[in-house]
């Protein structure tokens, strides 16, 4: 009984299979599939080639333009140390930290999970253009609450909540309505 061998491309651990069960479709140590592995050589040169592809250097540039607007870069490179800061983004993101410092609450935005920012209150009450549903024989609601808004430094979307202290009478309010129900 002959044994073959097989090296996986994937993690270089050596597959030794009979030849009465055949090759192995996966490899038994990482998973992964043996018969469908592709290799890719790139060429790393600094120069164009005869299909007038780009050079590693112009593509590194352009994947730089998408991280770094055109309007950062206005004011030259910035190139300190290791790796390229962006003076303009640092000065933003201590902005935002001193704003977020004295908020009561720091919400995360629901679609990229940055902590937002508080912008303002909005009171909500008779005169305001908010009707309250009447749910039985009286609102839900507090005749007047406040919402504070709060917007996302990254990604701009906006979320409103109320405040605090509106939650609490909204709380007593349902917690009423439920005693009297019983």
């Amino acid at each position: 009984m002959a044994e073959e061998k097989t090296v996986c491309p994937w993690c270089d651990t050596e597959i030794i299979w009979d030849e009465e069960i055949g090759p192995e479709d996966y490899c038994p140590h990482c998973e992964n599939e043996l018969k469908g592995y592709r290799s890719l050589s790139l060429d790393m040169e600094e120069s164009e080639d005869s299909e007038g592809k780009a050079s590693v250097e112009e593509y590194q540039e352009d994947q730089e333009d998408l991280l770094y607007p055109i309007s950062d870069l206005a004011e030259g490179p910035e190139d300190e140390g290791f790796r390229h800061t962006n003076r303009r983004g640092l000065v933003q993101e201590e902005a935002v930290s001193r704003l977020l410092e004295p908020q009561e609450e720091m919400p995360e935005c629901p679609s990229c999970r940055e902590l937002m920012l508080e912008t303002g209150r909005q009171l909500h009450g008779p005169g305001t253009g908010y009707v309250p549903r009447e749910i039985g024989e009286g609102s839900s609601m507090p005749a007047e609450f406040t919402v504070v808004w709060y917007v996302c430094p990254a990604c701009f979307d906006l979320q409103q909540r109320m405040t605090l202290k509106d939650r609490i009478k909204l709380l007593g309010k349902l917690s009423e309505g439920d005693a009297e129900q019983n």
